[in-house]
């Protein structure tokens, strides 16, 4: 016996497990709505292992009699609602040894029962705060943050590295509620963005109006505090009231319990359970990168030309589905040898490289519905609009002096991801399936976490066949359960993939000008993994032996759900070719914890397969022509 302690969030499910070690925890939002702070640290709760004596705090034997803040300690006194990590500030200890009656003390850094609010109740509408930074020609030197000085934490970000292309132009925009904000932009050579090695300059506009612009030329780092709407924030001590009353959550609750497993291994060998569609044929899960472009060997000769700072409105459509996965497998087209090797770092910008076609007609304002301030409780009344039926008006801007113009051989991407109330369960990648699989755009789970928050990217490519998934942690898509989010691809201002509905994960190929058709002698290879109570644990691979390429792959940490069944697809030449499967917790994905196991098939034939492997398993096999 002894005390226990709980961290209620209103606005999470019963169901979502979250626990150290599982990917981007607790940024990724992943925790029950009332969960035990356990005193052991152990998280067996979340983790279906069951509870114990060490999960109640006393100031017995052993026990621990004390709980503080984060971070990096767990459990801790933090505020983590929507993945959002806040410090309260408050301790608990000097917590007495179990009996019937219990004694602690409770200290505050304001000495405020409620704990350390942020900022006082307001009910003025969100404002939209945008970003916009371009960069010099050594991009990659350059990080920024913009803060929630209140205590709302780090609300967009560009990591040092993250941007590769010369002369980017990042713009992004998100919607606040009243407050104090502060922009951070630093230079790791400490020359700024500007002006000997290119003309760089940034600035923050609220709601249209210009509050900050730097010409670039701040060394090694600049800052700017700023206040937004009519509640200005007093950081030096609280105002003493309750902080805004949380979003309501929807109305519908889960239909049932979580399916209980099994608590002794199986007595015969687990199968796959009998498929309802074709498989998923998905991308590999390859580093977070954009591929950089060769710096230019000169000054631009024109000014680049100035890109819309405000997004178009855009609507998607809530008609019902089609769920049945495709099985269209991954086709790899040889391509050319890239000029030189992409970074491995990640990027989620909207990027326009010196050669990109970067004017368009000027948008209208994002739609208010794009970021509601909280979930709706039934299904929309009526379809959304459709989206624009003209593309935007698009202009080449001149090349770099000296440079061989190649516009005739590059396509217009564009890519807009509007985010559901849950923006940190969704990623996704654009990959070129060429054997190499370069990422060539992405967003990492758990970088955005504001509602609603529009994603937009563009690029020039070659002619070819890409790939585009989108992924969802919570297995649920984007929309319309838990807010009205979409995705659109445009090529050359023609939408050529939309959608928003799709559980876990979604898959289009988008085709790139003219592509030429597939081999007659590649061969069909598909990787099953079914697995058990943890899959968060497990990793695998396929790779080409004779390039030491990885084909297609899994990361660990990207399964959340129990059981899941994940299998993928991929056309390949003949010849050899391994299979290699980890556990973080070394006891395989079978049989003490669920019934989990895997399968490679060429073709129709198993040539590799297991399950109960310990830390690690590694397959050789042959491929032969058909």
């Amino acid at each position: 016996e002894g005390l226990m302690i709980y961290h209620i969030d209103d606005s999470a499910s019963f169901n979502r497990e979250g626990f150290p070690g599982q990917f981007n925890w607790p940024q990724n939002g992943n925790h029950y709505r009332v969960a035990l702070l356990q005193a052991d640290g152990a998280y067996n709760l979340e983790r279906g292992r069951g509870g114990d004596s060490g999960d109640v705090f006393h100031g017995g034997s052993g026990g621990v009699s004390s709980l503080g803040p984060g971070p990096n300690v767990y459990p801790n006194t933090d505020s983590y609602k929507f993945g959002n990590i806040v410090q309260t500030r408050v301790t608990i200890e000097n917590i007495s040894p179990a009996g019937e009656m219990m004694t602690f003390d409770f200290l505050d850094g304001d000495d405020a029962v409620e704990g350390a609010p942020t900022q006082a109740p307001t009910t003025e509408g969100p404002h939209e705060i945008s970003v916009r930074v371009t960069h010099d020609r050594y991009p990659e030197e350059t990080s920024w943050n913009l803060v929630n000085v209140a205590g709302g934490g780090v609300l967009a970000r560009q990591n040092a590295g993250e941007v590769t292309t010369d002369n980017t132009v990042v713009v992004e925009t998100i919607r606040v509620y009243p407050g104090t904000f502060r922009f951070d932009i630093s230079d790791v050579y400490n020359d700024g963005i500007c002006c000997t090695y290119g003309i760089g300059s940034f600035e923050i506009k609220v709601d249209g109006m210009v509050v900050y612009a730097s010409d670039g030329s701040f060394g090694q780092s600049d800052s700017t505090t700023f206040e937004v709407g009519g509640a200005i924030i007093d950081t030096s001590a609280p105002t003493g009231q309750s902080s805004p009353a949380p979003t309501p959550i929807p109305t519908v609750q889960p239909t049932g319990p979580p399916t209980v497993f099994p608590t002794v291994s199986p007595s015969t060998s687990p199968t796959f359970p009998a498929p309802t569609a074709p498989p998923t044929v998905t991308p590999t899960d390859r580093p977070t990168t954009l591929a950089p472009t060769n710096a230019p060997t000169s000054q631009p000769s024109n000014t680049p030309t100035t890109i819309p700072t405000s997004l178009p409105t855009v609507s998607f459509s809530t008609a019902s589905p089609t769920w049945a996965p495709t099985d269209t497998p991954i086709t790899l087209s040889p391509t050319l040898t890239p000029t030189s090797p992409p970074s491995n770092t990640s990027t989620s910008v909207t990027t326009f490289s010196p050669t990109s076609l970067i004017s368009t007609a000027s948008p209208t304002a994002i739609p208010s519905n794009r970021l509601a301030t909280q979930s709706p409780t039934v299904a929309p009344t009526k379809q959304p609009s459709a989206y624009p039926s003209t593309a935007p008006t698009v202009t080449a801007t001149n090349l770099p002096t000296g440079e061989e113009s190649n516009i005739d051989n590059n396509y217009l991407i564009e890519i807009e991801v509007v985010h559901d109330d849950y923006p940190w369960e969704t990623s996704w990648t654009l990959t070129k399936p060429d054997g190499v699989n370069e990422v060539l755009a992405s967003q990492a789970q758990g970088s955005i976490v504001t509602k609603g928050y529009i994603t937009n990217i563009a690029l020039n490519l070659s002619s070819g066949a890409y790939l585009f998934e989108l992924r969802d942690s919570a297995s649920d898509g984007i929309c319309c359960g838990w807010g009205i989010g979409g995705y659109e691809v445009k090529v050359d201002g023609t939408v050529v993939a939309t959608g928003g509905e799709y559980g876990p994960s979604k898959l289009e190929t988008i085709i790139v000008g003219p592509v030429d058709p597939p081999s007659d002698d590649l061969v069909e290879v598909t990787v099953r993994v079914k697995h058990d109570n943890y899959p968060g644990e497990t990793g695998w691979e396929m790779l080409d032996t004779t390039t030491n390429a990885v084909l297609i792959n899994q990361v660990q940490g990207t399964v959340t759900s129990r059981g899941q069944v994940v299998t993928k697809s991929v056309l390949v030449s003949p010849g050899e070719y391994a299979f290699r499967i980890t556990d973080t917790f070394s006891d395989g994905v079978c049989c003490s914890y669920g019934e989990g196991l895997y399968e490679v098939l060429v073709g129709n034939t198993v040539v590799a397969s297991g399950g109960d492997f310990g830390a690690e398993s590694f397959e050789t096999f042959t491929v032969l022509g058909s």
